[in-house]
């Protein structure tokens, strides 16, 4: 059994990507601030970097060798470029970037030691694609990420490790539950599609099971764009 390390596993893409990976002979353990049941689930605040090695090294030494790390946890805080605050900015910094870049340090060392040739797979958004108001710490944070990817599948590439990214569009999460539940908005932003629909957690989860899988074997350092459409629309 492959035992898959997850970020954000506890809602939203990450849920739905625990729960799918489970039903496909997968054992996942849980990275997150709030419990889920389904699986395996360590607390863990993202932007404590020593929690991060602590707990790493507790799971670490309860399940040996690492196969697959999925980074998708991610916190926003939507205000105004010019009153946005540090510590909103280093908070956003922290968990969206930092977190996955030492993460994928710990994993790939674990990965090395054992020769597995694993995949890492880190979760962006269409916002390191494009640019949205009133959120410069989200898109910096993974546009970053988006970049990290292709530098850590460079330099895993000889360990036989591959790394890409996923970016997915607006899709029905928690994360995003005031504007789908704004019918305004959410026709507005369904219409910037091709499908003329927002995306579901579920559809998102099969294409991380995809470069999880042997099936992507011989795909590194690329940028998967699943928005329905969204960054492929000109008028």
């Amino acid at each position: 059994m492959q035992n898959v390390l997850i970020t954000g596993g506890s809602s939203g893409i990450g849920e739905a990507t625990v729960e799918l990976l489970i039903s496909r002979g997968f054992n996942v353990i849980n990275l997150d601030l709030k419990k889920n049941n389904k699986s395996f689930c360590v607390k863990t605040d993202l932007s404590d970097l020593r929690q991060i090695k602590k707990n790493f090294s507790f799971i670490e030494k309860k399940f040996g060798k690492f196969h697959s790390l999925v980074n998708s946890a991610g916190v926003t805080f939507s205000k105004n470029t010019t009153n946005y605050s540090l510590s909103d900015w280093n908070k956003t910094i922290a968990v969206n970037l930092t977190a996955p870049f030492l993460l994928t340090q710990l994993v790939s060392k674990n990965m090395i030691k054992h020769k597995v040739k694993g995949s890492i797979l880190n979760i962006t958004s269409i916002g390191a694609e494009l640019a949205f108001p009133d959120n410069p710490a989200y898109q910096a944070s993974k546009g970053g990420l988006k970049h990290l990817s292709k530098a850590l599948a460079y330099d895993l590439s000889k360990y036989g490790i591959r790394v890409n990214s996923l970016a997915p569009g607006y899709t029905n999460t928690p994360m995003n539950k005031k504007s789908f539940n704004n019918k305004k908005k959410r026709v507005e932003r369904s219409g910037r599609t091709l499908l003329k629909r927002w995306g579901s957690p579920e559809e998102i989860a099969e294409t991380v099971y995809f470069l999880l899988s042997k099936k992507s074997s011989f795909i590194t350092g690329s940028n998967f764009i699943v928005d329905g459409g969204w960054t492929a629309k000109g008028l």
